[in-house]
């Protein structure tokens, strides 16, 4: 009866353990983050699959984040998942959206699928749909200051000029 108890107690503990430090919750190192959401809008109109990536300025070592635009030109910045946010900081931010298509026939995309090859990257184009300019870190003029508290309502306003 004794050794009973005992393994009553030890199955207790380890539920106790799992419920108070949660499972599947928060990342742990998403704690220090802080919200950082908003819209990018192209031309005055929203741009729906656009890749935001912010890359501290800070500390080159320190990760940024990234997010992809829903329909209505909104994002909120992931550093670890589901929306968690990045750290306050000074940020260089890129913003993309390609269209991959194809050179290849109906008919001939077809054959590749029956046979379950691969299209050859020759017989594929690739065409950015956002000016360049905001595509690469090193070309982007986007600088956003995250504060300490986040930032619910960052606007990222592309232009052809």
């Amino acid at each position: 009866m004794n050794s009973l108890y005992q393994i009553d107690t030890l199955i207790t503990c380890l539920i106790a353990i799992v419920l108070l430090n949660g499972c599947g919750g928060k990342d742990p190192r998403s704690r220090d983050l802080v919200p950082a959401s908003g819209s990018v809008v192209y031309n005055g109109k929203p741009v729906e699959g656009a890749t935001v990536v912010f890359f501290n300025e800070d500390e080159p070592s320190k990760p940024g984040g990234s997010a992809v635009t829903a329909s209505d030109g909104k994002f909120k910045i992931s550093l670890y998942g589901d929306g968690d946010g990045t750290y306050p900081g000074n940020y260089v931010v890129t913003v993309s959206k390609i269209e991959v298509t194809s050179k290849l026939t109906d008919e001939q995309l077809l054959d590749y699928e029956l046979q379950y090859k691969e299209i050859p990257a020759d017989n594929t184009k690739t065409v950015s749909l956002l000016p360049e300019k905001y595509a690469t870190k090193a070309a982007t003029s986007i600088r956003l200051t995250i504060p300490s508290k986040g930032d619910k309502d960052i606007k990222i306003e592309l232009t052809d000029k």
